[in-house]
């Protein structure tokens, strides 16, 4: 019978002893590195919830002048052109180089062909609209700036068009009703005396209907120069749902006495 020798089974004992040794340490810095990780990702979640709470969230405190009433017929307000300014280089064409070869064909293979006209099935045509009109255009805007910014809204019997710097109001068959020029926003804010927005109205418009209130708001943004210092947001809520005589509510916002206010937006909610 052999016996086994004792340097061999010393050296097998010590290898183990090693791996085992190894093995517990990898753990062990795994357990570490998991626990540090979710006291990190506990303490990010305990910052975010802090920040985001309702009673630590804080508005911020803007100078507000208003409501000052604009009770004339957007048609007899006086016609105050804007400056003509283009705030954005021209988009040139990336050149892309014409190879002249031939377009890729289609998939030879039948089943390929079944597979592909399976994933890419024809999308669903839109409706065709029910009615198209010409907008704003470059000439009637007052400025001509580059690009226009143009946006819009619909209520149940106008069709609100604001561009760079002005608003333009058509009913529902596409006439226009406070004149062929529209209105600029120099015209409509004017009575915002003492501010930017009576006659430095730079642009950035946006306008959206109220449907719970029946009203209207427009607004764009003010400022005498850039870099500058107090930069306006100025903004209109219609009286009545009537947008051309029924009279507006004009606010000045100075939102910020530095910083400019690019785009602004609002929001609804009830």
């Amino acid at each position: 019978m052999k016996k086994k020798s004792t340097s061999k089974s010393a050296f097998f004992n010590l290898r183990v002893l090693i791996a085992s040794v190894l093995c517990l340490f990898g753990i062990a810095v795994a357990l570490f590195a998991q626990g540090r990780g979710a006291k990190q990702t506990q303490q990010a979640s305990r910052s975010s919830n802090a920040q985001d709470a309702p009673s630590t969230q804080k508005p911020d405190v803007v100078q507000m002048i208003g409501p000052v009433r604009q009770n004339q017929d957007l048609r007899n307000l006086p016609y105050i052109r804007t400056e003509g300014e283009s705030d954005e280089e021209p988009l040139t064409r990336y050149p892309h180089p014409n190879t002249g070869a031939p377009p890729p064909g289609a998939p030879s293979s039948p089943w390929l062909q079944r597979l592909v006209k399976g994933l890419f099935r024809p999308t669903p045509t839109m409706p065709s609209p029910l009615i198209t009109f010409e907008g704003m255009n470059l000439t009637q805007s007052g400025c001509s700036c580059q690009p226009p910014d143009s946006d819009g809204d619909v209520g149940p019997n106008h069709y609100v068009n604001t561009v760079n710097s002005s608003i333009k109001i058509f009913d529902k068959s596409g006439n226009p009703l406070n004149g062929t020029n529209g209105t600029t926003f120099n015209s409509f804010f004017s009575a915002l005396v003492g501010t930017p927005c009576a006659n430095q109205n730079r642009g950035d418009p946006f306008v959206f209907y109220d449907h719970l209130a029946d009203r209207w708001i427009v607004s764009d943004f003010a400022f005498q120069s850039f870099p500058g210092t107090n930069f306006y947001e100025c903004i209109g809520v219609s009286q009545t749902p009537d947008t051309v005589s029924g009279g507006w509510n004009l606010y000045a916002l100075l939102v910020d006495p530095s910083f400019l206010d690019d785009y602004p937006k609002m929001a609804l909610w009830n």
